[in-house]
């Protein structure tokens, strides 16, 4: 689905790019700031999910246990975040 893949993007795509332009931060500051590393066709929602809530990246002290880098979560259409999708899209150690 869409926001399987633009995580994916996120996490895989876009965050290496960011830290390879940022070189000693771990941590964007935003979505907005990595969004500018994806190749996406103009219209793809960059920042929300398929029911329309806000994309969610976590990073640093506030990633999953075992997760390093970036984690990027969907909210679910319960309005409440899909931990299986942070877990299979965020870097793991």
């Amino acid at each position: 689905d869409l926001a399987s893949l633009l995580i994916g993007a996120y996490v895989s795509e876009a965050y290496p790019q960011w830290l390879a332009e940022n070189p000693g931060k771990t941590c964007p500051a935003s979505l907005d700031e990595l969004a500018k590393h994806l190749a996406v066709d103009p219209g793809v929602p960059l920042l929300t999910g398929p029911w329309g809530h806000p994309l969610i990246m976590k990073c640093g002290k506030d990633l999953p246990p075992g997760v390093t880098g970036i984690a990027v979560l969907s909210i679910g259409p319960d309005g409440k975040e899909s931990k299986a999708m942070t877990i299979a899209y965020a870097r793991r150690k």
